[in-house]
């Protein structure tokens, strides 16, 4: 992939050397540059009073002066450099202005602990690549988008039930959810491609910020569809679709939520592409994008500390 491996350049390398303090520098030599004005004054000086010595022990007499005129400007100077310069190696500090918290997004790497998930066929396993993602995803919403808090249903190589997963889900209060996970099938290799899922049962209806109501499983095919997208043009993979699925996580959830497959790892390309650290990069940088641009979309009009609005879970829809 051109855009995130670097080529391998023929020649001798050459090393490169990085200056560790600029500013230091920068006043070492405004210094360096005031004594050397100063030595060809105080040269000048000389040569004056060695072509006329009796002319200046007269007028050093008469004033009372024990310091020659060029030598007291000399000092001066040198010390207006010293108070410019003192402090250009201390680190600047910026504040940093805080931005409120407006939305909530719950990260699902999936599988962890006992539960390795499906085998890579280079080694690596499904839990390793679904905790790398989900963890760069983190980093990508809280560098780009700081106004989304983040909720991780594991951050370790940890056991978590399906059940404690969703419990966490719906105690974020959390706008919507995504959860990461990796494919396999073993009856050919070559079977490539991301696929999104989302609920079968229609859950319950959210009001949005446009007075329309729909249900988490709309919602949910929304966000899918927008996923879907987005981690097939990072990753550079067959585009196999959204569908519908009875999933726990996706239909046990009061939260719009999905779940990607981000390719088969029983593939080679897929698997070289999923455990490379760019291809990682560009879906967790893609994916973050999509998760900003469908809460814009859905709650344009969200305050700062305002919770996810809850589902009004009607009887006709349980199940």
């Amino acid at each position: 992939m051109a855009g995130y491996q670097n080529q391998p350049r023929g020649g001798r390398k050459r090393k490169k050397y990085r200056l560790q303090n600029p500013f230091r520098f920068v006043s070492f030599l405004a210094i360096l540059g005031v004594l050397l004005i100063a030595l060809i004054i105080l040269a000048h000086s000389c040569s004056r009073s060695k072509d006329d010595p009796d002319k200046s022990a007269s007028h050093a007499e008469e004033s009372g002066e024990t310091m020659t005129a060029p030598v007291r400007q000399i000092i001066a100077w040198t010390i207006g450099v010293a108070n410019m310069t003192h402090g250009l190696d201390e680190e600047i500090s910026i504040p940093v202005e805080e931005v409120p918290i407006m939305y909530t997004v719950v990260i699902d790497p999936g599988c962890g602990g006992a539960d390795g998930g499906n085998p890579g066929v280079g080694g690596i396993r499904e839990k390793e690549i679904t905790m790398q993602v989900g963890e760069k995803l983190r980093q990508e919403l809280a560098m780009r988008y700081p106004e989304i808090r983040v909720v991780m249903t594991r951050t370790a190589d940890e056991d978590v039930t399906s059940e404690t997963r969703t419990q966490i889900i719906n105690e974020a209060h959390a706008d919507m959810a995504i959860s990461l996970h990796c494919d396999y099938f073993a009856g050919s290799s070559e079977r490539r491609g991301a696929s999104t899922y989302f609920r079968r049962t229609e859950g319950g209806k959210i009001r949005l910020d446009n007075g329309t109501e729909q249900t988490l499983m709309d919602i949910s095919r929304s966000i899918a569809s927008v996923i879907q997208l987005k981690a097939v043009t990072a990753l550079e993979t067959d585009d196999r679709g959204i569908a519908e699925e009875r999933f726990e996580i996706l239909n046990a959830t009061l939260v719009p939520t999905v779940l990607l497959e981000m390719g088969y790892i029983s593939d080679q390309s897929d698997y070289d592409k999923i455990t490379s650290s760019g291809y990682q990069d560009a879906l967790a940088a893609a994916l973050a994008d999509g998760i900003n641009d469908m809460l814009k979309e859905m709650y344009p009009l969200r305050e700062p500390e305002q919770t996810a609005p809850e589902a009004v879970i009607e009887e006709s829809s349980r199940g």
